[in-house]
């Protein structure tokens, strides 16, 4: 399967639109390597944060950091993520 053919690329490309807007209307971080909560990142993605939980246990999604028990991501982490997946 090619990342174009994949589930993964289908949302993306369903849900772009969402995305854009949401994109525009959060606020931007001043820095690319700021650290979002996943509820952040959830918001910013147009998805629930639950998604974003399912996708960590599968390896999907925009890269993530641990922190202690803390689970971050970084803006510019999420900006390339979307990206690759237009």
């Amino acid at each position: 399967m090619t990342v174009e053919n994949s589930p993964l690329a289908k949302i993306v490309a369903d849900n772009w639109a969402e995305i854009e807007a949401q994109l525009r209307v959060i606020p931007q971080p001043a820095d690319a390597n700021q650290l979002l909560t996943t509820d952040e990142t959830a918001v910013l993605l147009g998805l629930s944060p639950r998604t974003l939980v399912n996708w960590r246990q599968d390896s999907r999604g925009p890269r993530y950091l641990n922190i202690g028990n803390l689970v971050r991501y970084r803006y510019a982490d999420i900006l390339k993520w979307i990206h690759q997946n237009e």
